[in-house]
């Protein structure tokens, strides 16, 4: 017989072992710990803690968000915090300019919010079901741009200039001031909604045949296909209820924190703070997300008064901080994820080069030289002829620039990296404290902030070594948007703002470049010599090193290929490009200012590398020409953004390997009918007749010799490695023969 003590301590147990109360009692250690931390002992008015609970609860809500669309499509919607404020504009002008009551417009905004979410995934989210996670993600990026550019057409149809004043609610009235703090019914309300929007989603999921429905979707949608769930209804219906929750959280929060209508677009500012708490939460666990949220709302909020005097651009690298240190903590989990679903952010094709038998023959080079000679009128001629671009051009072809070391980190190490401005800025700030202080030659500044931005690079580049797909995706972003704001403030880092004023350099101390046709030529000619640099580096065996280790991990490491130090330079080498852009944007605008890279034109910069196609140098090119030369020659800003944003979809929808599939393709088509089929051989028929833009040379399912993943490609006995047929990459079997490896020295 058991004695009544010991069972009342293995109750105990059992109560303290159940996941939920140890998850209760984390958080309240974490609460109590917190307040210990910040009120007595740093000083901490209470008000700020409250302030931070109430910010904390938007980024609970659209983190909510962000989780039933990634459960659903396994993608990051980067058009969700668009949204939201889409329905905040017409709530806020329906509310100051019709003079709507709050009751109605409130649930007006966010009902239009959801409509558009769900027209939104109709008529342009299920065109990407199919499609890689990557190029659907990117998708999201275009959608932005078109929601964007209908709130300003909603601000311009009330009044023009966008809502003006506050809102003032019937729970305005109700108010407490609390060490200067208004805690009024708005922010009670915003607090409240966040365990009430939980709520009713639990009830949702778990009590309706709807929400089974969607769980079921969520966990396996080809096996819930196969019982009889309409997969892609399901998916609808969450785009629906992500769209209305972001658009509550953003509405509830204009009368605390201010409006949101007439600005541009909301941009990752705004998702930043979501993101992070959807990372905490590891994209599953929407009972995390709400206290994750209120957590590090309030944390922040005390570490900016605390030691940033409650600066908004502060809080920044703290998200960044942050994010870090929760990946790296659930590496575990993170390496799950991965090892599931990395295989669908990596699907892009990269170029094959013509063997040598072909580029020789004289028809190819004619061909070679007519397209060469097509490309200098149009780059160099172009801008002379009409000297009312030329200072446009140089912005075309400094993205460009950064657009090509896009290519370098994701084309190539098959990283998503989002931040490669935030590189760009870095450069800019040693260039521009270089030249403009230091009075010191233009290219050894290039040089120079080139190292810088590398130096930086490779440091994020150490938590790339441990991460892939969309984690360090969202960490990226999170740097771009800190080194927009907070890296080139000269209240933090004065080092990087120069005292004097930034010019045009004068090359070999004769030839001046301070005319805008002069600098666009220096910059032409500065990407001339990038690309051929890059490209000499892809044909060398470091650069097939780095596309076996994307291709194939495992199957590289075999021949003693080290992946962090793949890593590390592909990041090295894209860094550097990216500051040097970032110099010349800095010479351009001959200032370096806080305003010069937005964190919304890095995801841009991304955007255009994906149009051009990531597996081609100017391909990336011919994406910045063509998303940038659209806002050149629009001179409405609405219309610039809804044109880029038709432009992103257009392209990767009916292109998925971007401008650079078209172009090869075309290539391709001439040659195999200027070209005698003698000197062809079999190069276009391995994929049957296909052409030759395509992941590796073999068809699907077929055995290729190691030499495919060898950068030397002397074809050492290493077993047979087989392609899985979708273009996602390869599949190794277990080598039989080792023998010497042909990387040797390479290192392990």
């Amino acid at each position: 017989m058991t004695p009544v003590g010991a069972e009342q301590g293995e109750a105990s147990t059992s109560i303290l072992a159940r996941p939920g109360v140890r998850y209760a009692s984390t958080v309240a250690a974490i609460i109590l710990a917190l307040v210990i931390i910040s009120v007595p002992i740093m000083g901490v008015p209470w008000s700020q803690l409250l302030y931070g609970v109430v910010v904390g609860s938007t980024y609970s809500l659209e983190a909510v968000a962000l989780i039933l669309i990634y459960r659903s499509n396994r993608i990051i919607n980067f058009a969700l915090a668009e949204i939201g404020a889409f329905g905040a504009v017409i709530f806020e002008n329906l509310d100051l300019h019709s003079h709507v009551p709050w009751g109605l417009a409130l649930p007006i905004g966010v009902a239009s919010a959801g409509i558009l979410g769900f027209l939104l995934e109709t008529f342009i989210g299920k065109r990407f079901a199919n499609s890689s996670r990557l190029i659907y993600t990117v998708a999201t990026l275009g959608m932005t741009q078109l929601v964007a550019a209908g709130e300003l057409y909603i601000v311009n149809a009330f009044s023009g200039s966008g809502a003006q004043g506050s809102i003032r609610t019937p729970l305005s009235a109700l108010h407490q001031r609390i060490e200067g703090f208004n805690f009024d019914g708005n922010s009670l309300v915003l607090v409240a909604m966040v365990p009430l929007v939980i709520l009713a989603l639990h009830m949702f999921l778990h009590r309706t045949h709807v929400g089974i429905a969607m769980r079921a979707s969520a966990e396996n949608a080809p096996r819930a296909s196969l019982l009889g769930v309409p997969v892609r209804t399901v998916s609808t219906l969450s785009w629906v209820l992500a769209s209305v929750i972001g658009a509550l959280a953003i509405c509830l929060r204009s009368p605390i924190t201010g409006l949101v209508s007439g600005s541009s677009a909301v941009g990752p500012e705004e998702l930043l703070g979501a993101l992070t708490v959807a990372v905490i939460a590891r994209f599953s666990d929407l009972k995390t997300a709400v206290w994750a949220g209120w957590i590090l709302g309030a944390g922040l909020t005390a570490a900016t008064y605390t030691f940033a005097a409650s600066d908004p651009n502060a809080i920044d690298p703290m998200f960044v901080a942050v994010l870090v240190l929760v990946i790296l903590f659930q590496r575990k989990h993170v390496s799950r994820i991965i090892g599931n679903s990395d295989s669908s952010w990596k699907a892009y094709d990269e170029v094959r080069r013509l063997p040598a038998r072909i580029r020789n023959h004289p028809k190819v080079r004619i061909l070679t030289l007519a397209l060469a000679a097509l490309g200098a009128l149009i780059f160099v001629a172009a801008p002379a002829l009409n000297r009312t671009i030329d200072y446009r051009s140089s912005d075309i072809i400094i993205y460009g620039i950064v657009a090509i070391s896009v290519v370098v980190v994701t084309g190539w190490s098959g990283q998503i990296s989002l931040g490669q401005l935030g590189f760009a800025a870095i450069g800019a700030g040693v260039a521009g404290r270089l030249t403009a202080d230091a009075k010191m030659d233009f290219f050894l500044s290039l040089v120079l902030s080139g190292l810088a931005g590398a130096a930086v690079s490779v440091v994020l580049g150490l938590v790339a070594a441990r991460l892939k797909g969309f984690y360090f995706a969202v960490v990226s972003l999170g740097f771009a948007v800190a080194a927009a704001a907070y890296f080139l403030d000269p209240s933090y880092f004065p080092l990087l703002a120069p005292n004097n004023q930034v010019g045009r350099p004068k090359l070999f101390g004769s030839i001046s470049t301070q005319g805008d046709l002069a600098f666009y030529y220096l910059c032409l000619a500065l990407l001339v010599v990038l690309i051929a640099g890059l490209s000499a580096l892809r044909r060398s065996r470091t650069g097939r090193a780095l596309i076996a280790m994307k291709d194939n991990d495992r199957a590289a490491r075999s021949y003693g290929i080290s992946q962090t130090r793949s890593l590390l330079l592909a990041f090295g080498i894209a860094g550097f490009v990216a500051a040097i852009g970032g110099a010349l944007f800095t010479a351009h605008d001959r200032n370096v200012s806080l305003g010069l890279f937005p964190p919304e034109a890095s995801i841009t910069v991304f955007a255009m590398a994906v149009v051009g196609g990531l597996g081609s140098l100017p391909g990336a090119v011919a994406g910045a020409v063509l998303s940038e030369g659209a806002t050149l020659f629009l001179k409405s800003a609405t219309l610039s953004e809804m044109a880029n944003g038709v432009l992103l979809l257009a392209v990767l929808l009916f292109m998925p390997g971007g401008l650079a599939e078209l172009f090869y393709k075309g290539r391709d088509w001439v040659i195999q009918r200027l070209v005698p089929a003698s000197v062809l051989g079999n190069f276009f028929n391995v994929r049957g007749g296909q052409p030759s833009f395509a992941t590796g040379d073999q068809p699907a399912g077929s055995s290729i010799t190691p030499a495919a993943v060898s950068p030397s490609g002397n074809g050492s006995s290493v077993g047979p490695i087989t392609t899985n047929g979708d273009g996602l990459g390869f599949q190794s079997q277990a080598p039989t023969n080792l023998g010497t490896s042909v990387l040797e020295g390479e290192g392990n």
